[in-house]
């Protein structure tokens, strides 16, 4: 699912919305992974872009059968004023058994 909304600059009010509702849900984030606070957004690897931040929070469930990504973008506009952000949401259930423990470990604890 994706959506796009205008914030207040540096906002994490609709961020903070999906965490509870994660939360609540039984969710809990992969620490190892996450960026949490919003960032300069890379346009390569190393490279920042000018002006533009993002967030990516991966979420697991019953031990990791289940998945949930928040990825937001933030982009002032009106001459810094507010933010435009754009959301990407996601969420996968993996059949037991068929988890690649190896790669899973790299984002999750």
């Amino acid at each position: 699912m994706s959506f796009h909304l205008i914030s207040e600059p540096e906002s994490y009010r609709y961020v903070e919305s999906i965490r509870h509702a994660l939360r609540a849900q039984g969710f809990s984030l992969c620490k190892k992974s996450a960026i949490s606070g919003w960032a300069a957004k890379p346009l390569q690897s190393g490279e920042a872009s000018h002006g533009e931040f993002w967030l990516s929070e991966l979420y697991k469930k019953d031990g990791l059968g289940k998945f949930f990504m928040i990825r937001a973008d933030g982009t002032p506009v009106d001459g810094g004023a507010h933010w435009r952000q754009g959301f990407l949401l996601a969420v996968q259930t993996v059949p037991e058994g068929r988890q690649d423990m190896a790669s899973i470990k790299n984002f999750c604890e």
